[in-house]
């Protein structure tokens, strides 16, 4: 049973990953928006709490997220 959770879990961040990263390319007026700063924090935050990933110096958004997505799909 606690499989099933951590999997749902780990799909639920990669789409939730996955859809931040259309946002960014496709809406030029989504970058600095409350909506994604507050997702841009969730993702942070559970980023280190699951797989103790923090963002680099002078990394983009773009490429954390990148990182993250392999990081979670090595954990299948």
């Amino acid at each position: 049973m606690d499989n099933i959770y951590v999997t749902n879990k780990e799909n639920k961040m990669l789409e939730i990953i996955k859809v931040e990263m259309e946002e960014l390319a496709n809406n030029e007026n989504y970058y600095g928006s409350k909506e994604q700063i507050e997702t841009e924090k969730y993702i942070i935050k559970f980023a280190f709490k699951d797989l103790g990933i923090e963002m680099e110096y002078n990394e983009c958004l773009e490429e954390f997220y990148y990182r993250l997505v392999k990081a979670y799909a090595l954990q299948d």
